[in-house]
């Protein structure tokens, strides 16, 4: 048996008044999940909110969350998933990817990709030249 392999438990189970035996596999315990304030990244809704003017409550009746679960996201004591980010940015008017920088990052972010769009337009009506 490889170090990998785990010993069942025979344990007798009753099926249609006939007791048979099943192996009975020990449950994996899970990994403990690394806490928020230790993670290398974050999402910065509070922040991102704020711009927008809006506040923790508003979110809370906006999204449809419940208080604990917005109150664990907006305090960051709580992962957020890909559904509450896509949640969230579309309640903001946002791009999910702006959530998890800064708001000031976003903002640069969109007026580069927004003089990358005035170019390219001057140069299709110009031909192509610079």
């Amino acid at each position: 048996m490889s170090q990998g392999d785990s010993v069942g438990l025979l344990v007798p189970t009753r099926l249609s008044n006939k007791i048979r035996l099943q192996t009975m596999q020990p449950k994996r315990t899970k990994r403990a999940s690394t806490p928020t304030e230790e993670l290398s990244h974050r999402w910065y809704l509070p922040e991102h909110a704020a711009i927008h003017g809006k506040r923790q409550a508003d979110a809370e009746r906006d999204l449809g969350w419940s208080r604990a679960k917005t109150s664990d996201l907006w305090n960051l004591k709580q992962r957020y998933t890909q559904e509450s980010v896509d949640e969230a940015a579309n309640w903001l008017g946002i791009r999910p990817y702006e959530l998890l920088m800064p708001p000031e990052d976003a903002e640069r972010l969109r007026k580069l990709e927004q003089l990358l769009n005035d170019h390219a337009r001057l140069l299709s009506k110009d031909g192509g030249s610079i």
